[in-house]
């Protein structure tokens, strides 16, 4: 009577066993698996399932239904192109245009790709500081990943303005480095630590000069129309020449 009682379990398990091993994997690899139901024979000639053969089934098809299914491949997001703004007047021309280099290849090592850097530009002082060197400026468009913050890349760009030596002093007055986010993307920002188009952008030419070379003179700045027409229509006429 057990034989047969263990054959009975055995035969009963054997579809749920498919169903679950079908549903796993072999941990030792990616073939999935098909479940037979081992048989012995007894001296009469009958066949039956041993009972440990039974309860190793049971645990194999316990453990394959367990298994929980693959997790969703994560989806993509579309890479958002940023712009910044560096200038500086403090220093020597080749410590100011190194001062520049470093600054792509920090964007690069936090995260950034397709990094350009725009010629360098020498400008007159704008602003009410006028009693001051020169400035040196340039712009570097990159891409981010869609999911970039924007707050947490104007820290990145204050951690990477201190490593390369800025000295707080007085506002527009003169600086080792100085990096602005310009333009991110289509978006448009407006928080208490961050205003995105910059808010000024339209009244330099020393930042539109260096973006129109690498955005070109129809790229969109949002709410505000292209570079070529802020460029045209701006308050500032001082002379951008290259370096």
């Amino acid at each position: 009577a057990i034989p047969k009682a263990a054959h009975r379990r055995a035969k009963a398990l054997e579809p749920a066993a498919r169903t679950a091993i079908g549903r796993g994997s072999d941990p030792l690899g990616d073939t999935f698996c098909t479940l037979r139901t081992p048989e012995a024979r007894r001296p009469d000639g009958a066949t039956y399932t041993p009972a440990p053969i039974v309860a190793a089934m049971t645990a194999w098809a316990k453990a394959a239904s367990a298994t929980p299914p693959p997790a969703p491949a994560k989806r993509r997001t579309k890479p958002v192109r940023v712009a910044f703004g560096l200038g500086g007047n403090v220093g020597a021309p080749a410590a100011i245009e190194s001062r520049f280099a470093a600054v792509a290849s920090a964007l690069a090592d936090a995260g950034a790709s397709r990094v350009w850097r725009s010629r360098t530009y020498h400008t007159a002082p704008v602003g009410p500081v006028r009693s001051q060197p020169a400035f040196m400026n340039a712009a570097i468009v990159c891409e981010l990943p869609g999911h970039a913050s924007p707050r947490s890349w104007l820290s990145r760009c204050k951690q990477i303005e201190r490593a390369l030596g800025r000295v707080p002093r007085v506002r527009f007055g003169p600086r080792e480095i100085d990096i602005d986010i310009l333009l991110w993307g289509a978006r448009i920002i407006d928080s208490p630590e961050l205003v995105v188009p910059h808010p000024r952008l339209h009244q330099r030419r020393f930042a539109l000069v260096p973006l129109i070379e690498l955005l070109g003179p129809t790229a969109q700045v949002s709410g505000q129309g292209p570079l070529s027409a802020l460029l045209a229509a701006g308050p500032d006429r001082g002379a951008v020449r290259l370096a």
